[in-house]
């Protein structure tokens, strides 16, 4: 032990004093759970998202395909190869797209996020328009007398989507008319009963 200069002792440090050992911080577990189920809930809707966003960008292309049937210009095999490929790629989309919405959509009875809402109306308008293409192909190939079953058959397919997704829609958007669809309410989209007012009707008599 070693003296000081003015005779006194130093002490040896303790090693409480040498290493400061702090305390880690409380984290609820509760809150931390909280924060990684919405992130997950957030990841599910962008991802939801892209795949209705593919889903209408294969739809516009295929009706760009669909146009050109009977042109003498651009009808060809090759054409009608591609519009079996996209065709094929559409309905896996649409499938892809409603098995994803239908797990973010939540209770059917229970308040609706308007992103998932606008997510609906997307991909009703889009498939509704799938079909209608689908149909339109049919038709202008059956005028060529190249008509196909596979073209049915994926019809029949998207008819049968379309009628489960308007199915899973939550009450709050079944409830919706096609004129209040345009002006979506905020967060949580509720129903307003429409207000009547009775006018006077004066009858006068001679």
């Amino acid at each position: 032990m070693s003296s000081a200069p003015n005779g006194r002792k130093n002490r040896p440090r303790s090693a409480g004093n040498i290493f400061q050992i702090g305390k880690a911080p409380y984290r609820d577990p509760e809150r931390r759970e909280s924060t990684e189920s919405t992130r997950k809930a957030q990841r599910a809707v962008a991802d939801c998202r892209m795949i209705v966003q593919e889903f209408n960008t294969l739809v516009a292309l295929y009706r760009e395909l669909v146009i050109s049937i009977g042109e003498i210009s651009v009808d060809c095999p090759s054409l009608r190869a591609e519009m079996h490929k996209t065709r094929t790629k559409g309905c896996e989309m649409a499938r892809a797209a409603n098995q994803s919405l239908s797990v973010i959509s939540g209770p059917e009875d229970g308040e609706i996020h308007p992103e998932i809402c606008r997510l609906f109306i997307q991909l009703q308008c889009c498939l509704e328009m799938y079909i209608t293409e689908m149909l339109k192909s049919v038709c202008l190939l059956g005028s060529l007398q190249l008509h196909r079953k596979g073209r049915e058959w994926d019809m029949r397919e998207m008819k049968n989507l379309l009628s489960k997704l308007r199915e899973a829609m939550p009450l709050p958007l079944k409830n919706q008319d096609d004129s209040s669809l345009l002006n979506l309410t905020p967060y949580p989209l509720v129903r307003q009963r429409k207000r009547r007012f009775f006018g006077l009707c004066c009858l006068v008599t001679s």
